[in-house]
């Protein structure tokens, strides 16, 4: 269909809190990924489920040391939830309205960070590229972009369809 496979191999091997960046390994003891995140409920308690970038998208990032150039990762200075899956109590948490469209929602922001976006947008383009779900727009600014580079979102807000541009630190 087009549009990039999810980006993220979850999998229930234990993971420790603070423990991102290890391998992801499989039956054979082959690196099959790089573990990055815990995700589960907020309290940290109950089914936790690991989270992992799988390795050849990580070796993309490796090979920017190649040529002698330094890696520079991106900062992801905003956390997005999809809309499909935000019940009523978790927008009244956040203070926000339940949007008319879905997709990756803008929960939560670097207040310090200046992205151009607003928590309660919903992002419905990064780089050009359409997009229905968190997994897409991580691997667009997290993967496929480097830092000082400027992307834009296309995002619904309020309502209407804005361009936002954000450079990428």
């Amino acid at each position: 269909n087009g549009l990039p496979q999810p980006q993220l191999v979850t999998h229930d091997a234990h993971v420790n809190s603070g423990s991102s960046g290890g391998p992801l390994i499989d039956k054979r003891g082959k690196v099959v990924g790089v573990n990055v995140m815990l995700i589960g409920p907020r309290s940290g308690v109950g089914n936790l489920v690991s989270a992992a970038v799988p390795i050849n998208d990580a070796m993309k990032s490796v090979s920017r040391f190649t040529g002698g150039r330094e890696l520079k990762h991106v900062t992801l200075h905003f956390v997005l939830m999809e809309t499909r899956f935000v019940d009523d109590e978790m927008l009244k948490d956040l203070q926000l309205e339940r949007p008319s469209v879905d997709g990756p929602m803008v929960a939560l922001l670097n207040p310090f960070a200046r992205t151009g976006l607003k928590t309660g947008d919903v992002i419905l383009q990064c780089r050009g590229h359409h997009v229905a779900t968190a997994n897409e727009v991580m691997r667009y600014v997290l993967i496929d972009s480097r830092a000082g580079e400027v992307i834009s979102f296309v995002v619904h807000r309020e309502g209407e369809e804005l361009t936002v541009n954000m450079e990428l630190e």
